[in-house]
């Protein structure tokens, strides 16, 4: 009886909306930060290796340094779209079948992307659960009545920071991480 009455004072209190912003977000976006710095330098290997069978001399430390900024990309297009764009969104998305020839365009498209969704499963699912939990982190805030530049600020804040922590646990933990020699690049189109 007590367990559910603390329970029913934290519900009503919002302590449950606040822990999923709070510590679920930022944990989910830490576990993206830890996978992301696990997967960088094999890719980045692969990269390597392409670039030197062009003859070209990389870098090896700016194409790391790249796959970070494309996931702090990716990041913040997350947050960009669902706080800041939402109006341009609904236009998009709801001008899609208003004639036959983009009700037709839009089929392809799709089909297409259901290939890809069904090709690289593994990261699109990842993908997914990024937005899914920014997704509930934007309705928690927009609930307490935030405005869009805040719901962008306080997101953002808390993704980056989570996803910062996720790689700088991933660089303590693991101080020289090994790249496998298997096949180097991610989406293996090379073989």
């Amino acid at each position: 009886m007590l367990v559910r009455v603390v329970a029913m004072s934290w519900v009503s209190n919002g302590f449950l909306s606040y822990f999923v912003l709070l510590v679920l977000l930022p944990v989910i976006y830490a576990v993206f930060g830890w996978y992301t710095s696990e997967h960088i330098p094999p890719w980045s290997h692969g990269v390597v290796d392409i670039i030197e069978r062009m003859e070209l001399s990389p870098n090896h430390a700016l194409i790391e340094d790249i796959g970070y900024g494309l996931a702090i990309a990716v990041i913040l297009g997350m947050n960009l779209s669902l706080t800041l764009m939402t109006r341009e969104m609904t236009w998009i998305f709801s001008s899609w079948f208003k004639s036959d020839l983009r009700a037709f365009l839009s089929v392809l498209g799709w089909s297409f992307a259901i290939v890809l969704i069904f090709r690289w499963i593994g990261y699109f699912i990842r993908l997914l659960l990024l937005l899914c939990v920014t997704i509930l982190g934007c309705l928690e805030l927009q609930e307490k009545g935030y405005n869009k530049w805040g719901l962008f600020l306080i997101l953002t804040i808390l993704s980056l920071g989570g996803f910062g922590a996720g790689v700088w646990l991933f660089s303590l933990l693991n101080k020289s991480p090994e790249v496998p020699h298997e096949s180097y690049w991610p989406f293996n189109l090379l073989s």
